[in-house]
């Protein structure tokens, strides 16, 4: 898309404009919350992410009616938006193993399984945001009916797709277990890194950690991709932006063997976010670049104005404030475009932001 022209314009009608522009944005967010059901409203290319919904139907809370039945060898390909969920069942024998995988396509979702007795089993939500796959494994300790729920990450979200397979069904073998203990880690690590205080992030390092490893020792690299992932936030919420850093290069060299262009512009991102942190600013603009010319890449990609909001971030450290204003308008009809009204309205708090300080 082509920056926006900024013309100068007298100083007094600058300052007025920019007063216009933050005092719409303001009332923008007000409306966002005042009337928009209570949920998180960060929408970042999991950047930040696992954020529990507060206002979406809790697992197995849906009509009789609208539950099917989950088949091997048959993918189910469904819209779904923010508000509603999905609920499958499969039949499974004790000692059975099952992953399922959930392709999302345009919608960041959340699946939980449920036992035969109700009682629930394991939730997921990886870093993959709004495109990539969500994976459950599971070994059946009694026969029964298992219930998989498909839901949105935010009450909020606009329709989107998602695809849901059974990527395997058999007898439980040794790794299986392994499987199961890594992904245990790695959830509970989650549920650690959510509470977002110093003693819970810390005390998250040594599960995504250990999932890291067991991960490894099945050379399942998305498993990886995905603790890497945790590691490399985790130490940049503790502000050990360095160790990120460490963990951020081994990400990016695993998305890129994973032929990941979302994964790789977000690594990218990750990356420059951490030199802007160290107030490194040129070679944040480096990396920042990269990523944007990545994201450019992908056709219709929703989070594009994300990193172009990166950009002009970085842009208005450097002090060059009509650039950050043209990569801000540009993000600006993007989120427009997709519904995101709460980084619509901040877009508009930072382009009046950057109104005032060229005046």
């Amino acid at each position: 898309m082509p920056a926006m022209n900024c013309r100068p314009v007298p100083r007094p009608n600058r300052w007025r404009l920019g007063s216009i522009v933050i005092c719409f944005s303001v009332v923008l967010i007000l409306h966002h919350f005042l009337f928009s059901p209570l949920t998180t409203t960060s929408h970042q290319p999991r950047n930040v992410l696992l954020a529990m919904p507060s206002a979406q139907p809790l697992p197995g809370q849906v009509a009789a009616a609208d539950v099917r039945a989950l088949i091997p060898g048959a993918a189910v390909e469904r819209q779904l938006e923010g508000g509603r969920s999905h609920t499958y069942e499969v039949a499974l024998n004790a000692g059975q193993f099952i992953e399922i995988v959930v392709n999302q396509q345009g919608l960041d979702v959340v699946v939980t399984m449920n036992g035969a007795d109700g009682e629930q089993l394991a939730e997921v939500d990886g870093p993959n945001a709004m495109h990539g796959p969500e994976r459950l494994a599971h070994i059946a300790e009694v026969t029964g009916i298992y219930k998989l729920v498909v839901r949105p990450y935010r009450d909020t979200a606009p329709l989107g797709r998602y695809q849901l397979r059974i990527e395997e069904l058999r007898e439980a073998a040794a790794t299986d277990r392994i499987r199961l203990d890594a992904q245990k880690r790695l959830i509970e690590g989650q549920q650690l890194w959510r509470n977002r205080t110093a003693d819970s992030l810390r005390a998250a390092l040594p599960r995504f950690e250990e999932s890291l490893s067991l991960w490894t020792t099945l050379e399942d690299r998305q498993g990886k991709a995905d603790a890497f992932w945790y590691l490399a936030d985790t130490y940049i919420a503790i502000q050990e932006p360095r160790k990120a850093l460490d963990v951020l290069d081994k990400l990016l060299a695993l998305r890129r063997a994973l032929a990941d262009v979302r994964g790789e512009a977000i690594a990218l991102q990750h990356i420059a976010s951490n030199y802007r942190v160290l107030s490194e600013y040129q070679k944040a603009l480096e990396y920042q670049t990269r990523a944007l010319h990545l994201a450019r890449t992908i056709e219709n990609y929703e989070e594009l104005g994300s990193f172009l909001d990166h950009m002009g971030s970085i842009y208005f450290r450097l002090g060059e404030h009509r650039r950050a204003l043209e990569y801000f308008e540009q993000a600006l009809p993007i989120h427009r475009a997709h519904g995101f009204r709460d980084l619509e309205a901040i877009r508009l708090w930072q382009i009046g932001t950057v109104h005032q300080s060229v005046g």
